[in-house]
């Protein structure tokens, strides 16, 4: 807890920020009284998916620009781990859709009984089915 406060954390790369995106930072942000946002640098997302399209500075900088976000921080690995680790004060984790073998930081969470929430992606909308739009290519969702 920060001074009382419920402490929220999510994770991402927020590449191409979209309606999606933003839906999920607010309904993460009911979940307590304060949200922390990581996001993953350029290696972090390129060790996983592909390469941001869009570097991490400015993704770290969009994100924080939305309002929602009470704190954004770097965070240099996938799951989330280590960053909850090192912040040291989150009492929830959210995350946005599945995640093949369970979100890695939402795993550690309830290993250490707290809470974890996964909330269903906003649909028909993902960074992906963007670029596939851009290169007009069917998204397929």
């Amino acid at each position: 807890m920060l001074d009382g406060k419920k402490v929220v954390y999510v994770a991402g790369v927020w590449d191409l920020i979209h309606i999606g995106h933003s839906e999920f930072l607010l309904k993460a942000k009911k979940l307590g009284d304060y949200l922390i946002v990581g996001v993953l640098t350029d290696e972090a997302a390129k060790s996983y998916k592909r390469e941001p399209i869009i570097p991490y500075w400015q993704r770290a900088s969009m994100v924080d620009r939305q309002g929602i976000a009470d704190k954004v921080v770097k965070q240099e690995e996938v799951g989330a781990v280590v960053t909850i680790q090192k912040l040291g004060i989150v009492d929830v984790v959210a995350h946005a859709g599945k995640w093949k073998g369970g979100y890695p930081g939402g795993v550690y969470m309830l290993s250490i009984g707290k809470e974890y929430v996964e909330f269903d992606r906003y649909p028909l909308q993902s960074t992906t089915a963007i670029i596939k739009r851009v290169k007009g290519v069917p998204a397929g969702d």
